[in-house]
């Protein structure tokens, strides 16, 4: 609904686009202290904020229920959720990021 809003009314009205954006930025602080953990424990193959990480998370999932909604496709959502994963994996898996050196 917030989306919904805040796409409509951006230029038009400064009070529901602050407020829709309080919603999502504080949604997105929720995950916040888990990602900053997971940046702590494994060191990601990119330079990357627990802010910036939290912010990109809710980009894909709110995008793929607009994208899915409006194609009558529940898949979208599936398929974007499993690119994100990759994504996740991909930035914080050790192997990732220090590959092996090719051996002579």
């Amino acid at each position: 609904m917030a989306g919904t809003m805040v796409q409509e009314a951006f230029a038009t009205s400064p009070a529901i686009r602050d407020a829709c954006g309080t919603m999502f930025f504080e949604h997105a602080a929720t995950l916040e202290s888990d990602i900053q953990a997971a940046i702590d424990q494994h060191a990601p193959a990119l330079e990357v904020t627990a802010r910036s990480l939290a912010v990109h998370i809710l980009v894909v999932l709110h995008g793929a229920f607009v994208v899915s909604k409006a194609g009558d496709d529940p898949q979208i959502v599936l398929d974007s959720i499993e690119h994100l994963r990759r994504y996740l994996r991909q930035l914080f898996t050790a192997e990732a990021n220090h590959p092996k050196e090719k051996e002579s």
